[in-house]
């Protein structure tokens, strides 16, 4: 059916690039006041047979024409060492390895790698507010590569913790949650944190304990503590 008003009819006008897998690899579309450039989708053509031709080692940088300068490149570099992500996280090291950041500026006097070889030693002290995770000092962090299958187990020397103090892992963001043990007089309990509700778990009496959290793609994570590092209890929620 015609619409009564035929002024009211646009057409707008497009083009695809499609490659010999019948792949689109771009395309666009003008409204009527904006002529299209058939030297523009020329050269675009042209660029994407590069790539193609060179198999993905070339690409083009903006405003590319034959016979310029295409970026292209190997890794590694020929002639240089190769290099990979921090492997191990074990502190065994006379630095911390620089896949590890703090959460704030540390207190150089509250933390040690010399005091116990093997150990990070991390002294206690008054945070800046109580009971706000967030802004508890020398809080050693790092960065979780995104994969399917996330996996970290840390275990805890809890013989020197004293009334008051608490000690964990944590995920955090924007929200936070955490798997740690607190001690209030000469009990050690197991307590799960998430953006500060606290959940208490089981009494701990013995000087470690093993923390673990695992996550995949979608970023939950699933805390558990086991008592032997081989014998894993789940506890928090998802």
């Amino acid at each position: 059916v015609a619409p009564e008003d035929l002024t009211a009819i646009a057409a707008t006008r497009g083009r695809c690039l499609i490659d010999p897998d019948g792949v689109i690899q771009g395309f666009e579309v003008l409204t009527p006041p904006v002529g299209r450039n058939v030297s523009e989708t020329l050269r675009q053509v042209q660029a994407f047979q590069l790539v193609r031709e060179s198999k993905g080692s070339q690409a083009t940088p903006s405003g590319w024409k034959p016979g310029k300068m295409t970026l292209a490149g190997t890794k590694p570099v020929q002639g240089q060492e190769v290099t990979t992500p921090q492997s191990s996280d074990d502190f065994d090291k006379p630095a911390l390895g620089p896949q590890w950041e703090w959460n704030h500026q540390p207190r150089i006097d509250k933390w040690s790698l010399s005091e116990r070889p093997g150990f990070l030693r991390l002294q206690a002290f008054k945070p800046l507010r109580p009971d706000d995770l967030m802004t508890a000092g020398n809080t050693l962090t790092q960065r979780s590569f995104r994969s399917r299958e996330n996996c970290v187990i840390a275990k805890l020397d809890l013989s020197g913790m004293v009334d008051g103090q608490k000690a964990g892992l944590c995920h955090f963001a924007q929200n936070h949650s955490a798997l740690g043990v607190v001690q209030h007089g000469i009990v050690r309990r197991i307590e799960f944190r998430e953006n500060g509700k606290l959940t208490e778990g089981p009494e701990i009496k013995t000087n470690h304990v093993w923390l673990k959290s695992s996550w995949g793609l979608d970023g939950k994570s699933q805390y558990a503590y086991s008592l032997n590092g081989q014998d894993f209890i789940p506890f928090g929620s998802v």
